[in-house]
């Protein structure tokens, strides 16, 4: 391993937070269904979305549905939207030239349903057609070693597929398009152009303020509420839940905030997520004078520079098209206390696959390097999976007289390493 490991003091990072949000395009959102019609080889193409699964019908033309379910509708012509009777104000929203249709069996039950269209009438009228070949965009897809079943696969729901499979009939075909949209190799959300890249720093950088207020707000005695209470908001769209964990329950780090007190010691994690940007940190709850730092330089030698050789040997030993066990044969290396670090230490979590989101190395899921150890959950966990229980005190949340955790004295190890 190239480098040396060393402490030095650090002031908190400034973080530059925008103030106006960058709004695409409606250029960019032609552009994309351009480039869908042309990587997919169909007569027509439905786009489906719903509150979870919202982001490519998003990304396409902008549209967002609230509360109900929403189909974009590509065949001769203009697009054409297909939205529940909350969706048909939304929809006034979009910025590209579309025809909006009513389908009020798209939206909530109980409401009216002597309006609008039946969903095959709609799905016709958009351009669905018998003997067509017809590609769903769904909300994820499947690899073909995870799917046996004879029926096609396809992540959308039964009852759209099943009228869609009617209308095309025997002579038409029904495929799933799903990849060409987010598979994160080449799918299409995983190029970003400048206007998207903007609006992403917009929440990216938004998010992190937000975990950093939470962070320099959390101490012993607080409630997680209220640590969480310090995260300044303003309206913007969430991709998540607000998550805080602490103390028993830490592992569990989807978990929302709770009225549990924090206490002295602690493990504790917290996570913010906008439309384009999650943060997420954590670490140990301590809070002492400046001075009683006796546990520093162990903290340093069980915890920092083995964490930190281990992410040295990782970033050195990934490459595009590097495989498993390319890694596993890979360099170990030894920390000062003589404790080896290996690029894939053994975690507590089952590995995380790298999934249908894009990431910067644009590796897919089916292809090299398909599993990758989490790495960014509590101190504890971590030095666990570098062999060695953490014991005594790491400083990761720490709040002295000098108030701000992102303010330390000399030598003060202020935030848990992590992505």
């Amino acid at each position: 391993m190239s480098g040396s490991i060393g402490l030095e003091q650090v002031g908190a990072p400034r973080l530059l937070v925008p103030v106006r949000q960058p709004i695409l395009p409606a250029a960019e959102y032609e552009r994309r269904l351009e480039a869908l019609r042309a990587r997919v080889a169909a007569d027509s193409i439905v786009v489906y979305g719903d509150r979870e699964h919202f982001a490519n019908i998003a990304f396409l033309c902008g549209f967002d549905p609230r509360f109900e379910e929403a189909l974009l509708v590509l065949a001769e012509g203009r697009p054409t939207l297909i939205v529940g009777t909350e969706g048909l104000s939304l929809a006034t929203l979009v910025t590209i030239d579309v025809d909006v249709l009513h389908c009020p069996s798209l939206g909530l039950m109980g409401q009216d349903r002597t309006e609008g269209m039946r969903l095959e009438d709609a799905l016709a009228q958009a351009g669905i057609r018998a003997g067509a070949r017809t590609a769903v965009v769904g909300w994820k897809y499947f690899e073909p070693e995870e799917w046996s079943s004879t029926a096609t696969r396809i992540a959308a729901p039964a009852f759209l597929v099943d009228v869609i499979r009617d209308l095309v009939g025997d002579a038409g075909e029904l495929t799933d398009a799903t990849d060409a949209v987010m598979n994160p190799r080449d799918g299409l959300r995983s190029l970003s152009s400048a206007d998207q890249i903007a609006a992403f720093e917009w929440a990216a950088a938004r998010a992190s303020h937000a975990v950093a207020a939470i962070v320099r707000a959390a101490e012993p005695g607080l409630t997680e509420r209220q640590a969480v209470a310090a995260m300044p908001y303003a309206g913007e769209p969430l991709s998540a839940h607000v998550l805080f964990a602490s103390g028993p329950e830490v592992a569990v780090g989807l978990r929302s905030a709770t009225d549990r007190k924090l206490e002295l010691g602690d493990a504790a994690t917290t996570a913010v997520g906008f439309w384009g940007g999650l943060c997420c940190r954590a670490g140990l709850i301590e809070s002492v004078p400046q001075k009683q730092r006796s546990h520093t330089a162990e903290y340093l030698e069980h915890m920092a520079i083995p964490y930190w050789r281990a992410i040295v040997t990782w970033y050195e030993s990934i490459r595009l098209d590097t495989r498993k066990r390319d890694r596993r044969a890979g360099p170990r290396n030894t920390g000062r206390d003589g404790l080896r670090i290996s690029p894939e230490p053994r975690s507590p979590h089952p590995p995380r696959r790298v999934g249908a989101q894009p990431r910067a190395t644009g590796i897919r899921g089916s292809d090299p390097l398909r599993h990758v150890s989490p790495v960014r959950h509590h101190p504890r966990l971590c030095a666990a999976w570098l062999g060695r229980e953490l014991r005594g005190h790491a400083g990761c949340w720490r709040r002295g007289p000098a108030g701000c955790a992102g303010s330390p004295p000399s030598g003060r190890v202020v935030e848990s390493p992590g992505p």
